[in-house]
């Protein structure tokens, strides 16, 4: 495997990427993917459901998770993700997704992604997992 230069990069390194999740961003990540399921996108439907009203897609939080990624330096590039879902995050909500470097070598990347975020204001993680970069 070629060598990838991530130089001035050592374990413990993190990125954070900040962000408030609009109604505009649910909608156009349905536009875009086509996952328009009435739980992301009608508010009547949504509040029937265990969630009690609508919520952001898991993929739209999840890739902020890649944006922390994008500002280590070099070029990082996804190669695996594992993530588990753990609150929902609703228009509003504030979302702090960090990535942090938990093993390092010249050939690769491994990095814990967490999305600590502020659903609902409360500083509950609402997105956890790892990345292989």
């Amino acid at each position: 495997m070629k060598k990838r230069n991530f130089e001035g990069i050592e374990v413990g390194d993190s990125r954070l990427v900040s962000k408030v999740i609009t109604g505009q961003d649910v909608e156009t990540f349905a536009e875009i993917t086509g996952d328009c399921s009435p739980l992301h996108l009608d508010e009547e439907f949504a509040k029937k459901t265990v969630f009690k009203g609508r919520i952001a897609h898991g993929m739209l939080i999840a890739g902020l998770i890649s944006a922390a990624l994008g500002k280590f330096p070099g070029v990082v590039v996804y190669l695996w993700q594992n993530l588990s879902f753990l609150k929902p995050v609703r228009e509003g909500d504030r979302i702090e997704a960090s990535a942090v470097i938990t093993v390092y070598s010249t050939a690769f990347l491994l990095i814990t992604g967490r999305i600590p975020g502020i659903p609902r204001q409360t500083g509950q993680t609402c997105v956890l997992g790892g990345a292989l970069a």
